[in-house]
This record gives structure tokens, sequence and C-alpha cells, in this order.
């Protein structure tokens, strides 16, 4: 039983529902105890003193009552007559209750019901996106909770308005992806050079292999990259979209600065919405921690603007407890046209 002083706000408002599945539950027991028979009345006839009634009743009991009396034959005596006035199962819809009871307590917790063995009418073309609808519906919302909690109890001042420390859950092993969009996902990010051959082996559990720590170099339409060919009508390449050339070097190692710049960005203004406070103060210090770092330039200064910009904007428009929501839909839009910038 829930005492009213744990603070158990959900357990406390749906106390009714769990009620009911608790009673459901009783009333299996006590009916199978019984040898599923059902409760009833003893009629007696007219003129029985109180004493012979009460005798009857714990003979009654006695005899036909308890494991050791299932499947007996009842005998009444003195002319006593026995009514059943309990509903059966069936009448009560115990079946039907006790998944409804089941459903509700899923709903409690915005839980699928196929989580608690209750067949559900939605179906999922793989367990990968089972699990990413019970994730994004049911847990992200307490891991978003327990991370907040432990930066604000765990953490001192300094270290909370400080960028070094942090707390996640990591659910990549639950979210795991089958090996089809695996190997796409990985070579997308092999082939548009944000992801090492090393990574995506230590991502599948498997050993590095020498060279596995550089960027791979592709084939492009002019034939084998960092070979002068023509493409598109003999056109030659130019220096910056030649990988081997110091400029596409260079320009290949922008892109990957700005890919991690972005991604650091919105990991830790999605951590900071969730403490107001330490959002505002983020946003004020205009993003310095991430500006000094050496591998900033013009591009990466210009994201930083538009972005520290858009969080500005949001913290004037929204309630504090619109913020985190809010700021993740900015942060998604903002890796989306990254993405979009990377393939062009």
């Amino acid at each position: 039983m829930v005492s009213d002083q744990v603070n158990c706000e959900t357990l406390r408002l749906a106390r009714d529902v769990f009620g009911v599945g608790l009673a459901l539950q009783r009333f299996q027991s006590k009916f199978f105890k019984h040898g599923v028979r059902a409760g009833g009345i003893l009629e007696i006839p007219e003129g029985m003193t109180p004493d012979a009634a009460k005798s009857l009743q714990a003979y009654f009991k006695k005899h036909h009552t308890g494991e050791d009396n299932w499947f007996s034959v009842a005998v009444l005596r003195d002319g006593a007559k026995f009514h059943s006035n309990t509903m059966s199962p069936e009448d009560g819809q115990m079946v039907e209750s006790d998944e409804q009871s089941a459903r509700q307590a899923a709903r409690v917790f915005n839980c699928p019901p196929s989580r608690l063995g209750i067949s559900d009418s939605v179906s999922y073309n793989s367990k990968s996106e089972s699990n990413r609808e019970f994730y994004e519906g049911c847990l992200l919302p307490w891991c978003t909770e327990l991370t907040s909690e432990s930066g604000i109890k765990l953490l001192s001042e300094d270290e909370q308005d400080s960028e070094e420390y942090y707390f996640e859950h990591n659910t990549a092993a639950f979210l795991r992806m089958n090996p089809l969009e695996s190997a796409q996902v990985y070579a997308i990010g092999i082939r548009n050079r944000y992801l090492l051959r090393n990574e995506v082996r230590g991502f599948m559990n498997m050993n590095p292999v020498e060279g596995g720590d550089e960027f791979d170099e592709f084939p492009t339409a002019g034939g084998v990259s960092g070979q002068k060919g023509d493409s598109d009508g003999g056109a030659d390449k130019t220096p910056k979209d030649d990988p081997e050339s110091p400029e596409g070097e260079e320009d290949t190692k922008k892109r990957a600065a700005l890919v991690r710049i972005v991604y650091r960005a919105t990991d830790h203004a999605r951590e900071k919405s969730h403490r107001s406070r330490a959002f505002v103060e983020w946003i004020d210090g205009n993003m310095r921690r991430h500006r000094e770092r050496p591998e900033i330039d013009e591009r990466a200064s210009r994201f930083l603007d538009e972005f520290v910009a858009e969080m500005r904007a949001i913290l004037n428009e929204v309630s504090e407890r619109d913020l985190p929501s809010a700021v993740d839909q900015a942060c998604h839009r903002f890796e989306e046209e990254l993405c979009d910038a990377q393939r062009d």
C-alpha cells in the first residue's frame, strides 16, 4: 500500500486503477480457493433457533468449502435449502475486466499494452520499431527526469555550469537497428566521411583493422577519387572536389569539425533545457567554450550565432514547462539541415 506521505503522485492518482486490478486478483484467488463454488444463502425452516442455524452454517462450511471438499456432494439437513447469489466469472466478465485493468495500468505510464502481455491492435514491421515506440512514449520521459535530477543533485554548481560533465542513458543496445539498417547507416557515415571504419567496427564489437583510423576514398563520377578525369562532359575536378588535394583534405576536416560542433551544441542544449536557470546562463555565455575550440572557423562561428539566436527566441516564446520539447525540435531541425548540407 502506497502511503500518502510518499511522493508517488502517479500511483496516488491512479490508485483506483490498481485497486480494481488487486480486487480482481483477490476475487480470482477466493473463487478458485473454494473450488470454483459460488457463494450463496442457506434458507432454513421457520422456527429454527439461532444456535441451530449457526450449527447448520458451520456444518455446511466445514464440509463444502476449501480444497479438500472440492467437487463433493452437498447434503443439507433440517429442511435447509441453498440459493446461489454470486455472479459467475462469465457474468462478471472477469477475463475482459482483467485485460481492461492491465490496459488502464499501461495507459497510466504510456506503456504499449503488448509490454504487459495484452494483444495490441498496433502492428510493427520490426522489433526495433516496437522498441523505439516503447522508448519514446514510455521510457524517455523518465530517462529525462533521472538525468535532470542527477545533474542537479550530484554535480556542484561549477560542474553544472561547465560543459564537461553530464548524465545520459545509453540506449544504443535497446534501440539497435536490424542488420540491414545498421549496414546502410554505417555505409552512409563512412562514405560521407563522418565515421571511420574502426569506429564502425567498434560499434559492431569487432577488432580494429590497419588503416581503419583514416577516412576512405571512394570513386567519383570521373573515376577513382583523387584521379584526374572527365566528369560532366570532361570538366576537370576543382582542387576542393579532389580529396587528395590539400584544399580537398582541408575541406573534409572542416566538414567533420562542423558535424562535431553541431552535435555537441545540440546535445548540450537538450541537456541544459531541463533546468531553465542553467539554460539561461548557458545561452548568456554565448557558448564561449564552443567558440574557444581550435577547429572553429567562419562557417562554424556562423552556425553558433544562428543557434544562439534561435535558442534565445525559444526562451522568450515558450514556458519553462515547454522549453525541453521546443529546444529538442529546434535541435532536430539544425541536425537535419546539417545532414542536407553534408549530402550537398
